[in-house]
């Protein structure tokens, strides 16, 4: 132990094990012995296992807008949702047609405002959080 130091330890116990991160996943785990001497230990990452719709970003947008097209307004708000890849396609200005056959679907419901685009008339109307702040 260097002197000055406030922390008191036995010479017997081990230093608590310290980790950093470093590239390519692996986690690396240092850990001191009682002679100062360091071990180090790599840990890799697990990596996620793909669902069993992770091929469905794979089909045709003619085929995706015609499944999207049947769906309801706030459940196309919630594919939109689910990952970065459907999010880019479904907020995108060529996609308006699915959201306003989405809409079209909903009885009596007042048509979206002109200052609004689709998936935020959506989320307005179909959402159960409040949007109002004091």
């Amino acid at each position: 132990m260097k002197a000055g130091s406030n922390k008191s330890r036995r010479p017997s116990e081990p230093r608590a094990s310290k980790k950093r991160k470093s590239d390519a996943g692996t986690a690396i785990l240092g850990e001191e012995d009682e002679n100062d001497k360091v071990h180090v230990v790599k840990k890799t990452a697990k990596k996620r296992a793909k669902g069993k719709l992770s091929g469905l970003v794979d089909l045709p947008i003619d085929v995706l807008f015609e499944i999207f097209g049947q769906l309801k307004p706030f459940d196309l708000l919630k594919v939109a949702r689910v990952t970065k890849e459907l999010r880019r396609l479904l907020m995108h200005r060529s996609s308006r047609s699915v959201w306003q056959t989405a809409l079209e679907s909903v009885p009596d419901l007042p048509p979206c405002p002109p200052d609004m685009d689709e998936p935020a008339w959506v989320n307005l109307a179909f959402d159960p959080h409040c949007h109002v702040r004091f």
